[in-house]
């Protein structure tokens, strides 16, 4: 029986280039093999809201409650293509390469046509490769293709969102590289108890906040829309799929 992912969009298991293989992430599958590496890296979520996670068991919690049962979202492993399996079993079982990361879409909305890409974490020994900028491309290639796109047929939405931590400068500079658009800086979260100035914008907050214990959130909302990516976007984001690391 194929597995209910549960997402308001045909999920492709087609994503992949000669540099990355997008693979849709099952939970109680993939789970526990990404929750072993990302535990190893607690630093990797030093600029978002959600994790560490205590146990592998509320790591798939999260990723059941939030991700696989919301229709607006779906999450997909990263394989570098680059680098084979290791042959002991690590890299998942008929993987293209090794596990690098996960990405996803979340927020989507069929009746907008629009998606946000999201979750995107990248292990240490593939930042700053192509691991994220392909993996990245090849979400946008699928989101904002036409249906009747010869080459890489996709679901023809009209915009693609990122929101992210205003100090998560990395996070900035890939999404500007690959054409999106900032729009505007908000103060949109509020961080669990426990994450601290790496996560918050730093303002006080007013007397009797009800959550005084969790400061403020700065977000920068970029975007991507169908006449840019039409308009040249695409093609630039091509280009940087295609740069070597230096």
């Amino acid at each position: 029986q194929p597995y209910d992912f549960d997402f308001c969009f045909p999920v492709s298991d087609v994503l992949e280039n000669a540099r990355v293989k997008l693979v849709p992430f099952i939970v109680f599958s993939n789970g526990s093999f990404n929750y072993c590496l990302v535990s190893y890296h607690p630093k990797l979520y030093k600029s978002v809201t959600w994790g560490p996670f205590p146990d592998l068991k509320t790591h798939e919690y999260v990723l059941e409650k939030y991700l696989r049962k919301e229709a607006g979202s779906v999450l997909f492993a990263i394989f570098d293509k680059t680098r084979p399996p290791a042959g002991n079993g690590e890299s998942g079982e008929g993987a293209a390469g090794t596990l690098a990361g996960a990405l996803g879409y979340i927020n989507s909305s069929p009746k907008n046509l629009c998606t946000e890409i999201g979750t995107l974490v990248v292990l240490p020994p593939f930042q700053r490769t192509h691991v994220a900028s392909n993996a990245v491309g090849l979400l946008l290639h699928y989101a904002l293709n036409s249906p009747s796109h010869l080459a890489f047929p996709g679901l023809g939405l009209r915009r693609v969102a990122w929101l992210t931590n205003r100090v998560n400068t990395p996070s900035i500079r890939l999404a500007e590289r690959l054409r999106f658009q900032r729009e505007v800086v908000r103060s949109k979260k509020v961080p669990p108890e426990g994450k601290g100035a790496e996560v918050s914008n730093g303002k006080a907050l007013r007397d009797g906040d009800p959550r005084a214990q969790c400061l403020g959130r700065d977000s920068v909302l970029l975007s991507l829309c169908w006449d840019d990516w039409e308009g040249g976007a695409r093609e630039q984001v091509d280009t940087a799929m295609a740069r070597k690391a230096q």
